[in-house]
């Protein structure tokens, strides 16, 4: 991943070169590249800008300099009025006393970094929802920053311990919280977040939040509409209107669905490029499906691609390396990202267009307990049908550390409304914790742009009333009126993505895979697990059905079971499918081998 690398000594003393240059060097993976260095005067601030070879000019770093400053920016910033790097510069010169005024003002996905010379002050801020990944930790008197995780486990200083809150998150939700990773003491850069190191001492401060308030005069809901759908077909415009050739990927629902539409206005003559991606592109009412007869009926170029579940057991170790055990999709991307790989070469597109939002989630909560459902964030101990063969010990440390985070962050949601709490969690934990790693995995192989994340889309979703954000209650109002023509479709209500539970029992290699890593392969994952334990619920899940069951019935489950459902719902409770278990407990296992030497210590 491109970005900004950097090492300060917070004692003053100058860096070693030679610990510089290896962490810069672990940053060069793959397709990136050195591209700018810097050292202050005393030699206690070295930084450096890696990019990544693959991404459109726009994208790559750009900095402009004068006699007392350096002014960097990785990524894009959209604003019409701030498009040349030395305007951000003098602009962001001119902003002195209001520096938070300023990075809200820009509107984009993109790092800064600011160097004053004379005194060796260095900021370092992101953009609103932090769409790019900016890695940091404090390791004795050594500040470090990055773009990956690797990298880091190499300074000097003891090892990285694991941390028990993210390991929890790990295996019950599939990704972290809270701008915290697996490794304790490293963190990610939040939301509207800036460092200023100075004088050796950090700084951390917030310069935006995404925030709800309806005061002021209020609006019919015609005139509401009519706003949004301007602000959602100049999004679109902002990102494709720099004749860099791009994709739009479908799915079977409404984000897509506006995107398609805007950029089918906006460029009638071009050819546009659609795209979607499954193991079975024709199931009956599925994202694949749908999407491919919109794009026939819009006249897009579609292309699907077939992912290839038997690539798996070749490409997991990878997917583990790539993702940093921040996403536990390994079971979306067999191929590892050799489809982004495709789509790139194929088309000949500069970058994707892909539909994350915050236009208001789901309506059905009743609780605090229920809004975390609603967005797949779960405590250890509402999952009491899963991780049985976790030693009792090492699962009640898992319960008390997810519990008292859980609670920290509720105590930090400044709203009482509880659709107000809703939207505000997925936007500083759905959307940056989820949806954020996906994309910078997918960043790894192909550029994104996300139109649906513009700041006059926040500004304007944050003055809604709650009953308009429900369920996306006016974005698919919106929609439907500015492109009537896709009521014609349904929305999708199936996936195209691989039935890794019922693929488990029918494939033998894959089978042996995971006996192996979990069972025969020993690191220090192994002494908080029950082996036989383990080895009985691995037999279960492998148990052969007749191969002639449907997929469709292979699904079915029996009245006992749906009861059974409903009333751990009601109790709070929740149970995991046997591969999602599964394929979180072997990330942890890889990612303890390959990045700790094996080592799977908690403190």
């Amino acid at each position: 991943m491109s970005g900004f690398v950097g090492l300060a000594d917070l004692s003053g003393s100058p860096i070693d070169e030679n610990l510089f240059t290896a962490f810069v060097d672990a940053h060069k993976v793959e397709n990136n590249s050195l591209s700018y260095t810097h050292r202050n005067t005393d030699g206690s601030l070295l930084f450096a800008s890696v990019r990544n070879d693959l991404f459109p000019p726009t994208a790559q770093t750009r900095w402009s300099q004068d006699d007392n400053s350096i002014f960097f920016v990785h990524g894009e910033i959209f604003n019409e009025d701030l498009q040349n790097i030395d305007d951000l510069h003098r602009s962001f010169l001119e902003s002195e006393g209001a520096v938070d005024n300023y990075l809200t003002h820009l509107n984009g996905s993109f790092l800064i970094a600011h160097i004053d010379k004379k005194s060796g002050r260095l900021l370092l801020a992101c953009d609103r929802s932090a769409s790019l990944p900016l890695y940091y930790a404090v390791r004795g008197n050594l500040f470090a920053f990055g773009s990956r995780m690797k990298p880091f486990t190499s300074l000097p200083g003891s090892r990285f311990k694991l941390n028990p809150e993210a390991v929890s998150n790990f295996l019950t939700n599939g990704f972290i919280l809270d701008g915290n990773t697996l490794l304790r003491g490293l963190k990610v850069l939040k939301p509207a977040e800036y460092f200023i190191l100075q004088q050796n001492e950090i700084k951390e401060r917030r310069y935006w939040r995404y925030s709800f308030s309806s005061e002021g005069e209020p609006k019919n809901e015609r005139d509401l509409k009519i706003e949004f759908s301007e602000l959602i077909f100049n999004s679109v415009k902002k990102r494709t209107s720099d004749g860099i050739p791009f994709g739009v990927l479908l799915s079977g629902g409404y984000d897509s669905r506006a995107i398609l539409g805007c950029v089918r206005k906006l460029h009638a003559d071009d050819t546009l490029n659609t795209i979607t991606w499954g193991e079975e592109e024709n199931i009956l009412r599925s994202d694949a499906f749908v999407s491919r007869n919109i794009a026939e009926y819009i006249g897009s170029k579609h292309t699907f691609y077939r992912i290839n579940p038997e690539k798996l057991v070749d490409n997991f170790r990878a997917f583990v390396k790539r993702s940093e055990g921040r996403t536990d999709s390994v079971g979306n991307y067999p191929e590892n990202l050799a489809i982004f790989d495709r789509i790139r070469e194929n088309l000949r597109v500069g970058f994707l267009l892909r539909g994350d939002e915050i236009f208001g989630w789901k309506s059905n909560v009743n609780s605090d307990t229920s809004i975390f459902h609603s967005l797949d964030i779960h405590e250890m101990r509402n999952l009491p049908r899963n991780f049985k063969y976790l030693l009792p010990e090492f699962r009640r440390k898992l319960i008390e550390a997810s519990h008292e985070q859980i609670q920290q962050i509720l105590s930090e949601v400044p709203y009482k409304d509880l659709h107000n709490r809703k939207d505000y969690l997925y936007f500083n934990q759905r959307l940056f914790c989820y949806l954020n790693p996906l994309s910078h995995l997918k960043q790894q192989a192909i550029w994104m742009r996300n139109p649906f994340l513009d700041n006059d889309i926040q500004d304007f979703v944050g003055k809604l009333p709650t009953r308009l954000r429900l369920d996306k209650a006016l974005f698919k109002l919106t929609v439907g009126e500015m492109f009537p023509q896709f009521g014609r479709f349904e929305i999708a209500q199936q996936s195209n993505l691989v039935d890794w539970d019922a693929y488990i029992k029918k494939d033998l290699r894959l089978q042996n895979y995971l006996k192996e890593t979990l069972l025969l392969h020993e690191n220090g994952f192994d002494r908080f697990l029950d082996k036989g334990k383990l080895e009985a619920f691995l037999g279960n899940h492998f148990t052969h059905r007749a191969a002639d069951i449907s997929r469709q019935n292979d699904k079915k489950k029996s009245l006992y079971k749906r009861a059974r459902g409903r009333l751990q719902r009601s109790l709070g409770c929740y149970t995991l499918s046997p591969s999602t278990e599964l394929f979180r407990l072997m990330i942890l296992k890889i990612f303890a081998d390959e990045f700790l030497d094996g080592e799977f210590d908690l403190g």
